[in-house]
């Protein structure tokens, strides 16, 4: 390999997503049970459809620009491995696809991990202010913790799922992925409002946790005239 071979391969590595051993672990535990799954049901032959999959699982982690080491990089990843699902099945439904989403969280360690890593109520995440890596593809955030800590807010004004959904021409699979927030805050010691999102074509998403030692996101929505319709 010469130099110049090389210089290319490390700009390859450096700027766009790599299979890396998270992209290993969701390949084992969502991606293959999935295949599995839905091979049973339509009657596919599972080898095959596994191996559509994950190729293409590959080569949308091989157009995707990197993000660095973004504390959201794994939301990036599973993203990918999801988006692959309907490229090899366009006549996938939207409960098939629920399924697959839902399927990290059958796992017990997996689903612990995700409700750990959404701890809200804590000072340092109430102090975190901005957000902002740098990489263009990856998600802007801004927190206010002046109500802390009976509420925190966070918008974002940039999502790299939303990004990824666009490259991919799957926008209409990505309230699939926000629906998972509420999911995650379950039992978390927080309730989530909002009424806001990238994926309806909002200018952000609008998180408004609430501390249920103080009051419940039913009080409040009912307090402030917010409907359940409302939320995105």
């Amino acid at each position: 390999m010469n130099v110049n071979e090389q210089n290319n391969k490390n700009f390859a590595s450096t700027n766009f997503l790599q299979y890396n051993l998270a992209c290993k672990f969701l390949w084992s535990y969502v991606g293959k049970k999935s295949v599995k799954e839905l091979a049973k049901k339509r009657n596919l032959d599972e080898k095959e459809l596994a191996g559509k999959v994950k190729s293409t699982f590959l080569e949308i982690l091989a157009r995707t620009p990197s993000i660095g080491k973004s504390k959201y990089l794994f939301n990036l990843n599973f993203g990918c491995l999801l988006f692959a699902f309907p490229k090899v099945l366009p006549d996938i439904s939207g409960e098939e696809f629920k399924m697959i989403v839902y399927m990290i969280f059958r796992n017990k360690t997996l689903a612990k991990l995700a409700k750990k890593k959404m701890k809200i109520f804590t000072e340092k995440r109430a102090q975190e202010g901005e957000y902002n890596s740098g990489y263009a593809f990856d998600w802007i955030a801004k927190t206010d913790g002046s109500q802390y800590p009976k509420e925190i807010y966070t918008t974002f004004t940039a999502c790299s799922l939303y990004n990824l959904a666009k490259q991919e021409d799957a926008v209409e699979w990505l309230p699939y992925l926000c629906g998972t927030d509420y999911f995650i805050c379950d039992g978390s010691e927080a309730d989530l409002i909002r009424t806001k999102t990238l994926a309806t074509g909002d200018e952000c998403c609008n998180f408004r946790f609430i501390n249920t030692k103080y009051h419940s996101a039913a009080e409040i929505m009912e307090k402030e005239g917010i409907r359940k319709e409302e939320l995105k």
